[in-house]
């Protein structure tokens, strides 16, 4: 038996008013109760300052001073003696652990490198030390006042804008109407804008050095390990704060470094917060003039992080024609039987008792989609055949056709499903054009073509 301590109750009797963000159904979700802890969450810190159980057993006052012990308090939820009652000690939890934490609950496990806790000051071009490069760190804390006005805003000179009028000198910038391009290092160049832009870019797109060892770039493409990591980390931690809700960051990288990339971008913006990663073909595979190498390098990667965790990638709207719309079913006869499937009275036509015709396209006919990959288990109708119609093909001769009701969104009221024919593995369904939208949405692809546009890039400027 679990004997649940007080803690449990008081603490769900002060965040009801939270609504869900901290209960599911009537349980604490203590791992986002465990977040907002860390992160010092002012509105719950003041609802919990209220609750006189955690005033008693987490709240000490020393000189005058009220201190909350809050990483008691984490521990007392997520670690608790209840646990040491039960059958498992973590419920349903599997992984690394250390002092009686996992790793992921842990705050003295972190993704570690040196200079994580610095600012790199060198800029990326290879003219500022044609020695070398010497990459200069400030300590965050140690250093924080140089910090701070290296960050601090900055002046822009020899600013133009250029319309239909010519190019004109600037006095001020408008947020709403400019698009600014502004030379310099990218890492002074946001902190200069930021106040300015925060919380109103949709999209940030980031083309870091690939730090491949190569010199044959015009920027710095040699940087140390922990250098390129803090590098990049400075850049990220500050370009997020200019997404909007709605906003996503992209960061393109070749194989060199995209495992530490992923890491770290996991690390500074959130595991929660990757939404995909895109892999994107950018040279011909069977290029000649890669024989000295080990492999053709043909490939580059996309990493897509979003500001909101709940965030969902937009998909690809294509307007509905009739060309695949090009199959007539005609019934003959009365159905061999019917059964209920599904609770769906279902009815069975044999081979002998109807007609698939193909026809000249029209929105009246019908479309033939084979159930397999992952119609299988993605769309209602593949599920369907795979629980009640496959496991058919030994009592029913291939090509019997299952008419049930209320499917799909086509007007119909119906589905008609077909066995395979002789020899074949997957079954098929037919289906009318859907009423519900005149567009279909697609997911984008996490695989791209861009090796015409990559090849035609010298065309593009002086570069």
């Amino acid at each position: 038996m679990k004997i649940k301590p007080k803690i449990f109750d008081e603490l769900r009797s002060a965040l009801y008013s939270f609504g869900d963000k901290y209960l599911v159904g009537e349980e604490l979700n203590r791992s986002k109760l465990s977040d907002s802890l860390r992160n010092y969450d002012e509105s719950l810190l003041e609802k919990l300052f209220q609750v006189d159980f955690i005033k008693q057993h987490f709240i000490k006052e020393v000189a005058g001073q009220k201190l909350f012990q809050i990483e008691q308090l984490e521990e007392a939820i997520l670690y608790n003696d209840y646990w040491d009652t039960s059958y498992t000690k973590y419920e349903n939890r599997i992984g690394l652990a250390s002092k009686g934490k996992f790793l992921e609950d842990s705050q003295d496990v972190v993704l570690d490198f040196p200079f994580k806790d610095g600012v790199l000051t060198a800029s990326m071009t290879k003219e500022d030390n044609e020695e070398g490069y010497d990459d200069s760190f400030l300590n965050e804390v140690i250093e924080k006042d140089e910090i701070d006005r290296l960050f601090d805003k900055k002046i822009f000179v020899n600013s133009k804008r250029y319309d239909e009028n010519g190019e004109s000198t600037v006095t001020e910038f408008n947020k709403d109407e400019d698009n600014l391009i502004i030379k310099g290092n990218n890492l002074l160049a946001l902190h200069a804008i930021k106040e300015k832009y925060v919380g109103s870019v949709k999209l940030i797109y980031i083309d870091v050095p690939y730090n491949t060892g190569s010199d044959s770039f015009k920027y710095n493409d040699r940087f140390n390990q922990s250098s390129w990591l803090t590098f990049i980390k400075n850049r990220v931690e500050v370009a997020q704060d200019f997404l909007s809700d709605d906003g996503v960051i992209l960061i393109q990288i070749s194989f060199h470094q995209y495992p530490y990339l992923r890491v770290l971008l996991d690390d500074v913006l959130g595991k929660n917060h990757h939404v995909m990663d895109i892999n994107t073909l950018v040279r011909h595979p069977q290029r000649t003039l890669t024989g000295d190498k080990e492999f053709n390098d043909v490939i580059e990667h996309t990493l897509v992080y979003s500001k909101n965790s709940e965030f969902k990638m937009p998909k690809i709207a294509e307007k509905k024609t009739v060309d695949k719309y090009k199959f007539h079913v005609s019934i003959k006869e009365k159905p061999t039987e019917t059964r209920i499937m599904g609770k769906k009275e279902v009815e069975i036509y044999l081979p002998d008792s109807f007609e698939i015709t193909k026809v000249i396209p029209n929105s009246e006919n019908l479309h033939r989609e084979t159930v397999r990959g992952s119609i299988r288990e993605k769309n209602s109708s593949g599920r369907f055949y795979v629980a009640y119609l496959e496991k058919l093909r030994e009592e029913f001769p291939p090509l019997t056709l299952f008419k049930v009701p209320d499917m799909g969104d086509d007007s119909l009221g119906f589905r008609y499903f077909e066995l395979p024919k002789e020899g074949n593995k997957n079954g098929a369904y037919y289906q009318g054009m859907p009423q519900s939208s005149e567009y279909t949405y697609k997911p984008y692809p996490n695989f791209l073509d861009f090796v015409e546009d990559y090849n035609s890039v010298n065309e593009e400027g002086g570069v």
